[in-house]
């Protein structure tokens, strides 16, 4: 991660949540009811008249197979899950680079492990190589090329920023080898590991979102979608709310959607613009606003399986 000047805060209106906004936490598949509108004040700032935009869980039977094919990069007694703040496609509002994939934090020199079975195609740095934006990006890096394909493509998985090589190149690997130790090499800012998914070439412009290939921890699912504008394109950089049913008046995680980067990718199949990994079992609220139109869709989340919402943030007069 590269530190960059953070952007000045701007201020929005923001909905104060009441026990009617509470209503809407029963699980449905059905569109979210027609527009209502709901009241938003900020100090100075005149009234926001909100209107309802559609939100929708889609059903199980009309998604894309997922291909959850990767073990995790830890051992149990190592942090496994990716930190939030800094998710694939975004830049942690301004105050890092464009991200490419998942930072998992851990201590200098925690063993990495091979996430599936394949080839190493590369082992080194990329002082002279390179494998991003720029030449000591990733610092030490390993590639690996998985021995299974997505449909005709091939699949890599990149390591970057580590202090210790265990493989060299043309080396078949198992999940769960060990194959290198945590480091801060290259832009790294503390020690962590960087991984990244590349799907049809080992190329710093195929990424994909390596959280959507990761098989969920234990009694934990996924969380997918996209949000959609007034356009019907999607709508990038837009913060996500969500709230556990059990504590509807307080924010449980917040996530953004993809930023419109020519580096950041959507999956083939599934076309989604955020994702929310390793979301335990349970019963959510997902919420998000742009302008005057507010989106609300309660949601599912069942163990080793994702859910998928789709939002769109147009009101009915949008629409006609």
């Amino acid at each position: 991660m590269t530190a960059t000047a953070a952007p000045n805060p701007t201020i929005r209106a923001v909905l104060t949540r009441t026990s009617t906004a509470r209503s809407v936490l029963a699980v449905t598949q059905t569109t979210t009811p027609a527009p209502e509108v709901a009241l938003g004040t900020l100090e100075g700032q005149p009234a926001v008249v909100w209107v309802r935009g559609s939100a929708r869980v889609v059903p199980a039977d009309s998604l894309p197979a997922p291909h959850l094919w990767l073990g995790r990069p830890f051992s149990a007694e190592y942090q496994q899950w990716a930190e939030p703040f800094y998710p694939y496609g975004s830049t942690a509002d301004g105050l890092y680079v464009l991200h490419t994939g998942a930072d998992f934090t851990n201590p200098l020199g925690t063993p990495v492990l091979a996430v599936a079975d394949g080839e190493v195609v590369y082992a080194g740095t990329d002082a002279t190589r390179v494998f991003g934006p720029w030449p000591n990006y990733y610092g030490n890096l390993i590639v690996l090329r998985l021995a299974r394909r997505y449909g005709d493509a091939p699949v890599f998985v990149l390591y970057g920023h580590l202090s210790a090589l265990y493989v060299k190149p043309g080396q078949a690997v198992s999940e769960g080898d060990v194959i290198a130790a945590v480091g801060m090499t290259g832009i790294a800012i503390g020690p962590h590991l960087h991984l990244e998914v590349r799907l049809g070439e080992n190329s710093y412009h195929a990424t994909r979102n390596p959280e959507f290939w990761l098989r969920p921890s234990k009694e934990h699912g996924l969380l997918a979608g996209r949000v959609l504008g007034k356009d019907g394109q999607p709508v990038a950089g837009l913060k996500l709310l969500v709230y556990r049913q059990a504590r509807p008046d307080q924010v449980w995680q917040m996530t953004p959607t993809y930023l419109a980067e020519p580096e950041i990718h959507s999956d083939d199949e599934w076309d989604e613009n955020f994702l929310l990994a390793d979301v335990p079992a349970g019963g959510y609220l997902l919420e998000t606003s742009l302008e005057n139109v507010l989106a609300q869709a309660p949601f599912q989340i069942d163990p080793n399986r994702v859910t998928f919402v789709e939002i769109r943030l147009a009101s009915d007069q949008d629409h006609e």
